[in-house]
């Protein structure tokens, strides 16, 4: 076996000259021409150099030089001393610029460039290839179910423990609020018993012309109060009714269920020139209506303006009169007896009575009514 320091020794005698004296010296690794790759070296040799620093001095530096630079030139570089310095070997790495001695390692400096060293290409060995993975279906167990977390036991409810209320007076409860103000509607009127006497015309018994309150029922009504008869006394007149509209409106008349009705229609007829005929068989059917109905009639006549001729006149006037025959009814032959033909009673009409000759007619109409009034 050859020394460590014979073999340096001897390495470093056939270095060039250029390379000699400089301290250190770098082999750099080569890649050989054509071989697409680094540069092995034997493993003997790379485990060897790559174990340890070698301490090598003098004629030694040869050959175990020869034997490193193989190796060095694909894993690292070989860094020679000079006999004079501390013997060690350098390996440095390939590419890095880093150096590895056997206490640290630093950097290399750039200008220290080493010339190439041609070395032998070692043949590639070939990697064993890797072992299949196995597949799902090679796989002998699948995974277990992950068991479900064990389910907690119900608790029963614990009782609520009972409050210590002994030395505490309680509080009184607070006063009830008082309910809410309920609206009242004002009292209905008390109904009216008193017997119905009903005024069933046209436009004579409505007061056309005259104020609220001045008609002829409005003062019979004053006038029976006065005098101590319990009647009450409803207004059924509408201003141009004939016959035929009175027998049209009769229903409402006979729903208030009258014990008196004064029957006042027919003007309105005469002054349209209608036959009198005609008049006289709706005065007939609203008579006989109202006395199946267990009403008193009272009828009021009436006559026409001269200018309508005295023939029909005559035979208007003489309707009323027959129709009171016919069926026993109290007349009043003329309703408007003492007013009609005085312009001081009459408006500018000539046809309707004013305030003052209004008075006059509900005279007449209360003389033909008391007879039949009773005091209760």
């Amino acid at each position: 076996m050859i020394s460590a320091p014979a073999t340096l020794t001897a390495l470093h005698a056939t270095l060039p000259a250029a390379h000699k004296g400089t301290g250190t010296e770098r082999v750099r690794p080569l890649s050989p021409a054509g071989s697409g790759g680094s540069a092995r070296i034997r493993p003997a040799v790379r485990a060897a150099a790559m174990r340890r620093p070698l301490l090598v001095s003098g004629a030694g530096h040869a050959l175990i030089a020869a034997a490193l630079v193989a190796g060095a030139l694909l894993f690292g570089r070989v860094k020679l001393t000079e006999p004079d310095e501390p013997p060690h070997v350098e390996v440095l790495v390939d590419g890095g610029g880093a150096k590895a001695t056997g206490s640290q390692a630093s950097p290399a400096p750039p200008s220290e460039a080493a010339p190439p060293v041609e070395a032998e290409a070692l043949p590639a060995t070939p990697l064993p290839p890797a072992p299949p993975l196995p597949t799902t279906a090679e796989t002998p167990h699948a995974a277990p179910p992950t068991p479900p977390p064990p389910s907690e036991p119900d608790v029963p409810p614990q009782p609520t423990p009972p409050v210590q209320t002994a030395g505490i007076t309680p509080l009184p409860p607070p006063p009830p609020a008082p309910p809410p103000p309920v609206p009242t509607a004002p009292p209905a009127p008390a109904a009216d018993s008193r017997p119905v006497i009903a005024c069933f015309g046209d436009s004579l018994t409505a007061g056309a012309g005259l104020d609220d309150g001045q008609s002829y029922p409005d003062l019979l009504q004053h006038n029976l109060d006065q005098r101590g008869y319990r009647y009450r006394v409803l207004n059924f007149g509408e201003s141009g009714d004939t016959t035929q509209d009175g027998l049209a409106r009769l229903g409402s008349v006979v729903a208030e269920r009258p014990v008196i009705v004064l029957l006042e229609l027919g003007a309105n007829d005469g002054l349209r020139g209608q036959p009198v005929s005609n008049a006289a068989n709706n005065l007939g059917r609203i008579i006989e209506a109202l006395q199946s109905a267990r009403v008193t009639v009272v009828l009021a006549g009436i006559t026409l303006p001269p200018n309508y001729g005295p023939q029909y006149i005559q035979s208007f006037e003489a309707l009323y009169r027959t129709l009171a025959a016919r069926y026993k009814l109290t007349l009043i032959p003329f309703l408007l007896q003492g007013v009609g033909g005085h312009q001081d009673l009459m408006q500018r009409d000539g046809l309707h009575p004013n305030a003052a000759g209004t008075r006059i007619v509900e005279g007449t109409v209360f003389q033909a009514l008391e007879p039949l009034l009773r005091k209760d």
